[in-house]
């Protein structure tokens, strides 16, 4: 017997292991660049990222704007897919398989 067989959800077998929350795995992400930052401040300019107040501003806007952008994507996407069979394009693909159905002799796009 089998998920489809029984015509229920399959079940993934979970581990013990718990999954950090979503807000800190964000949160971890963002120090871990903050860190990278820092060790790419020390290396290129022999100073520090964080502790210099006009970097650190600098960075949190950049994230921002990223952040911000990655949202106008999504939205534009998902927009994009519901309207998608409204598409001008989209009526010509009925009339040029009727056409070519007429040539070939088959009716109506069938072949």
């Amino acid at each position: 017997m089998n998920a489809i067989t029984d015509n229920k959800p399959a079940t993934v077998p979970t581990k013990g292991r718990r999954r950090l929350p979503t807000e800190l795995s964000i949160f971890l992400v963002l120090i871990g660049i903050g860190l990278v930052f820092e060790l790419f401040g020390w290396i290129v300019r022999d100073q520090s990222f964080l502790m210099n107040s006009q970097r650190l501003v600098l960075m949190i806007l950049q994230v921002s704007i990223i952040g911000l952008l990655a949202i106008g994507v999504a939205q534009v996407i998902i927009t994009t897919a519901n309207s998608r069979h409204q598409a001008p394009i989209g009526g010509l693909r009925p009339r040029h398989c009727r056409c070519h159905g007429q040539k070939t002799g088959l009716p109506h796009g069938n072949g």
